[in-house]
């Protein structure tokens, strides 16, 4: 083979090295094209993150971890808490973080450092240039190899001042709750947990809260008697399943204490369908119970006291008129004896109140009606005349004493008067006696007879004798008015007022 002359191979290869070098010179091109143009990108995306950096409401910074210093701020910094990026950037950050909070941001820091966590959240408080705390809610992204960090916060002042609002006011209402006379709890209403109890409601039950957290338990603690449990179990399902508020409510209701003891409570229940809750309220009554019992127990003692007064007073007015019927009987003077009588009468006018009192329940009025038949039979049985009937109608109608011994008084004056007075041996005579209240309801008596009328000169004002006397005293204690017509026999009528009570 011929060989190739040396110039020409040396051409060869002088011609392989510019087209080499053409090649790499096109590829250092292209490449430093795509490189401005990555630096154009990357200028593009500078100038709108720093837009963002800039114009964001939120407080975003770049932070050297081991210094803990900020490398760069944004604007919303100086707007937040007052100072200049140059006074940021100026020695630690920790001078401007509340003394409580340093150390808790520190424990963060170290965190960041030590542990590869993505991001990390907390809050802290940061002076401001005029001397009151910004609180602060930060989102931290470290960069462990690099010792920095990310951090974007935003201003929570207001939202803790609201807080510490609400728990003020919640504190308030909870210090309001726990103090009223009242317990109060909160029940799911499906599945009967406890929501809230106040301490009132744990003091009333007397027992603990966490035995009271279902209505199972609460049933099982506070009604121990089995039979007594399931009537009242029944009871108040069978009220709450009514829907009706009115039947949720429970008086005197026995309860038992953790200790043991026993009490009664009046219990309601508010169910707030809605919000699922049943709102429960207990009063303890036990001290209202026993003060009724121990009403009840004196009411009945002094009962029996009345009761015995009344008999006593009887008796002795019973030994008073046999007194006078004995001095009576030792008389020869008829008009002693007829002075004695009279007597007797009176006395046992007021004895047949106080029977009535005695043998009744209610001690401080009287039934007009049984005095009346009783006073029939009495002045029958003295008098035992013949040729006198007596009509008695007397409404069913309860004086006060201090209205029914005057008028018994009255009564036995007027009959005595009339049976005495009005008729001759002979004659047949009507006595009629009556009581009834008027549409004023005003009371009024009325004592009549078909006999011989009043006595000429009669004047009821001035006439001198003991029983007319009587009668004209006891109508004005009781403010009566008294009216006299004299019409086919005699009328007294007294018309009087009740006592107020």
């Amino acid at each position: 083979m011929p060989e190739m002359p040396t110039q020409k191979i040396h051409d060869e290869e002088h011609n392989r090295r510019i087209r080499f070098l053409e090649e790499e010179l096109a590829k250092a091109k292209k490449t430093i094209q795509s490189q401005q143009a990555e630096i154009s990108r990357l200028s593009e995306d500078e100038e709108k993150f720093r837009k963002i950096f800039d114009m964001s409401t939120g407080l975003i910074c770049l932070a050297d971890l081991n210094t803990a210093r900020f490398i760069e701020v944004n604007p919303a910094f100086e707007k937040t808490l007052g100072y200049s990026r140059e006074e940021l950037l100026k020695g630690s950050f920790l001078k401007f973080i509340h003394p409580d909070d340093v150390l808790k941001t520190v424990e963060m820091l170290n965190n960041e450092l030590e542990k590869e966590i993505p991001s990390v959240n907390f809050e802290n408080r940061y002076l401001h240039k005029e001397g009151h705390y910004r609180w602060l809610s930060w989102s931290s992204r470290p960069m462990k190899k690099k010792g920095l960090s990310y951090a974007w916060a935003i201003d929570i002042t207001r939202r803790k001042e609201y807080e510490a609002a609400l728990m003020q006011k919640n504190q308030f209402t909870q210090i309001i709750q726990d103090n009223l006379p009242i317990g109060i709890a909160l029940n799911a209403f499906d599945t009967g947990e406890v929501i809230y109890t106040n301490r009132k409601f744990d003091e009333i039950y007397g027992w603990p809260s966490k035995f009271l957290q279902n209505v199972e338990n609460f049933f099982l603690c506070v009604y121990p008697d089995e039979a007594y449990r399931s009537k009242i179990k029944s009871r108040v399902m069978e009220d709450i399943l009514s829907g009706d508020i009115n039947r949720m409510c429970w008086e005197d209701v026995e309860i038992t204490t953790q200790k043991g003891e026993k009490k009664y409570i009046i219990a309601n229940n508010i169910p707030l369908s809605e919000q699922n809750t049943m709102v429960s309220t207990v009063q303890d009554m036990t001290g209202r119970k026993k003060a009724e019992l121990d009403l009840v127990s004196l009411l009945k003692e002094k009962e029996v006291l009345i009761k015995e007064i009344h008999h006593r007073v009887k008796n002795n007015l019973q030994i008073i008129s046999s007194l006078l019927t004995l001095q009576a009987s030792h008389s020869n003077d008829g008009y002693i004896k007829e002075i004695l009588d009279e007597c007797k009468n009176r006395v046992q006018s007021i004895a047949i109140i106080h029977k009535n009192l005695y043998e009744s329940n209610d001690f401080s009025r009287v039934s007009i009606k049984r005095f009346g038949h009783d006073f029939l039979v009495s002045i029958a049985h003295l008098y035992q005349m013949q040729n006198i009937k007596f009509d008695m109608k007397m409404a069913d109608i309860n004086l006060p004493i201090d209205l029914a011994i005057p008028c018994a008084i009255i009564i036995n004056e007027l009959v005595s008067n009339a049976i005495k007075h009005a008729f001759s041996e002979k004659q047949q005579g009507l006595v009629k006696v009556s009581l009834e209240q008027n549409k004023q309801n005003d009371y009024v008596l009325a004592v009549s007879d078909n006999g011989c009328g009043l006595p000429k000169g009669f004047d009821f004002e001035n006439w001198d004798s003991l029983g007319i006397s009587l009668i004209r005293d006891l109508s004005k204690q009781i403010n009566g008015q008294v009216s006299i017509e004299t019409k086919k026999g005699t009328q007294f009528t007294l018309v009087f007022k009740a006592f107020d009570d």
